[in-house]
């Protein structure tokens, strides 16, 4: 019985990796910027790596220190400032970094509270000179825990939320508008 529960789980786990596999394999081929020309308005696999590979050789950027608090958010405000300067004049891109400080109750620890001081968020609004009805609010945070660069959490968050915003104010999106909230706290909202 045991060695037919063990070719089972084994079968299973075959399976589950050629799945893997063949999903791999349908997966686009990742752009380069010199790509970019010929595919415009289009994701590009190398500027958003190359953001990753900015903002982990930060190093861990834990909420409060000089790596989160100073270096990350210049970095970040670094790259939107290149962005605002190759923007097509039919956008408006805003700016504002925001410091914060409150606190929550952590109930599964008995009564702890974790307490946070002057931290930092920051948010980049990106829309038409006209205005627009319609908006998307889109959230990431690039803060890190103890001893660690963070590039899962910043692949799958800040990397895809930076290579948005550059295609919105880049692109020929007339009538969209968003805003990207980059912050120290772990929440993704779409509205």
């Amino acid at each position: 019985m045991q060695g037919s529960h063990l070719l089972l789980y084994l079968g299973f786990l075959v399976a589950i990796l050629g799945l893997v596999v063949v999903f791999e394999r349908q997966l686009p081929v990742p752009l380069m910027i010199v790509d970019e020309s010929n595919y415009p308005n289009t994701f590009i696999a190398e500027r958003a790596h190359n953001f990753l590979v900015g903002l982990t050789s930060i190093g861990p950027r834990v909420t409060g220190s000089y790596e989160n608090e100073v270096l990350a958010v210049d970095y970040i405000k670094k790259e939107v400032g290149k962005v605002m300067k190759a923007a097509k004049p039919a956008h408006k891109i805003e700016l504002d970094v925001q410091k914060i400080s409150g606190s929550f109750p952590l109930t599964f620890l008995d009564g702890m509270t974790q307490v946070y001081e002057n931290v930092q968020n920051v948010v980049v609004r990106v829309g038409p000179q006209s205005g627009s009805n319609h908006s998307v609010l889109m959230n990431c945070h690039f803060d890190t825990v103890h001893d660690s660069p963070g590039k899962f959490y910043i692949h799958f968050h800040s990397n895809y939320l930076c290579q948005l915003y550059v295609l919105l104010p880049l692109g020929n999106y007339q009538d969209c508008s968003g805003a990207f909230f980059f912050n120290f706290f772990l929440i993704i909202y779409v509205k």
